[in-house]
């Protein structure tokens, strides 16, 4: 290791988790702040197809294999975390509820009694107490209170820092090359569904039917499917089945980047999913990224994955007035045609810029954040 002044361990165990360290951790890289990402599961694959320098937790715990609370583990990460000289420990929220890397490494931190943070994915979204962080950072105010309801770690708004590197992004580039792949002209209808892991739940099941029969009664709209992170090739396998039942043919593209699969669609349809913020927030990088959003927000069974566990009525982007909302299979549809329409996908990328904030100072914020609480002395981040 160089020499630098202080010395960060970052941990992720999903995708969403793996974009907001990757960020931090380019950030404190050009502030000659060294930082270590462990990664595993889907935040290893993010991670490994992007190129982004880490080790596995299985590494980085020299063949201790997490999924076990015992204190031999939470002992070994702290040991690892003094050997590091680590200053603070940075993390994602994972919303996995079984043992990871980034609970082991917040006990560690606690054990080692430096700083720990956790940067928030879905609006309310906490661990139990006995995993809580000192800090909690959060995408806005609607999420700040939320939190701020079910712990007593300290709460603070920074914004979303993996979307930072979208201020780059090509969206005309990525929609070329993802239709290219698909074998469809600029004008094709292309309504694209983003899965969960959810298939267990029966009500899911029932919005995949809904989606296979919706689209097959509309009249020149394709469909495919991209399968989330966390799904195997069995349930893969098993949600395209369900999707064909009604005849329709949906393509799979499982190796879409998230950022290729919603340029080469018109509408983003989810669950739940971080997806549907994810391409808001393409939509407020690039004046020329025009999609519409579509939540189904329902079954019941589906609503209460996500309801209870965060306090939320309704999905924020759906209150935002940045989405679209389904309540069941006869206003998927009429959400379908009216995400089609051009200036409905005008209208959602208009209000994307006005509502959502800068990704890019969303780093700065939390860097500066991070930093004043191990540095004192810190300077500023940003320009």
């Amino acid at each position: 290791m160089t020499n630098r002044l202080q010395r960060l361990l970052l941990a992720a165990r999903d995708a969403g988790s793996a974009g907001h360290v990757a960020a931090m951790a380019a950030n404190f890289a050009s502030h000659e702040i060294e930082s270590l990402i462990v990664a595993e599961g889907a935040a290893h694959s993010y991670l490994e197809s992007r190129s982004v320098p880490h080790m596995t937790s299985d590494s980085w715990l020299s063949g201790i294999k997490p999924g076990d609370r015992s204190m031999d583990i939470v002992a070994a990460a702290c040991e690892k975390l003094a050997q590091f000289g680590a200053c603070a420990v940075v993390c994602g929220r994972s919303p996995v509820q079984e043992e990871g890397i980034d609970r082991i490494a917040i006990s560690a931190a606690r054990m080692w009694k430096i700083p720990s943070f956790v940067i928030q994915d879905f609006w309310g979204d906490v661990w139990p107490e006995d995993y809580r962080p000192d800090h909690y950072l959060v995408i806005d105010e609607l999420a700040a209170h939320l939190t701020r309801n079910k712990t007593f770690a300290d709460v603070h708004v920074i914004g979303s820092p993996k979307h930072a590197h979208y201020e780059y992004i090509d969206f005309h580039s990525l929609r070329r090359t993802g239709r290219a792949f698909l074998e469809l002209g600029a004008d094709a209808s292309l309504v694209g569904f983003f899965g969960q892991d959810l298939l267990w739940v029966p009500g899911y099941r029932q919005v995949l039917r809904d989606i296979g029969e919706t689209v097959k009664h509309m009249h020149g709209v394709e469909l495919f499917y991209k399968p989330h992170p966390r799904e195997t090739p069995t349930s893969q396998l098993q949600s395209m089945a369900i999707l064909e039942e009604s005849g329709v043919h949906p393509i799979i593209v499982p190796n879409f980047t998230v950022e290729e699969a919603i340029a080469s669609a018109d509408v983003v349809l989810s669950c739940f999913s971080t997806v549907a913020l994810d391409a808001a927030f393409m939509m407020r990088c690039d004046t020329e990224a025009n999609v519409s959003i579509v939540c189904s927000d329902y079954p019941g069974d589906v609503s209460s994955c996500w309801r209870p566990a965060t306090g939320l009525d309704e999905f924020p982007l759906v209150s935002k007035n940045l989405a679209l909302s389904a309540s069941d299979r006869s206003s998927l549809e009429d959400a379908l045609r009216v995400g089609l329409l051009p200036e409905e996908k005008m209208r959602q990328a208009a209000a994307s810029r006005l509502i959502l904030g800068s990704p890019r100072k969303s780093i700065d914020r939390a860097s500066e954040l991070i930093t004043r609480m191990i540095r004192p002395s810190a300077r500023k981040f940003g320009n």
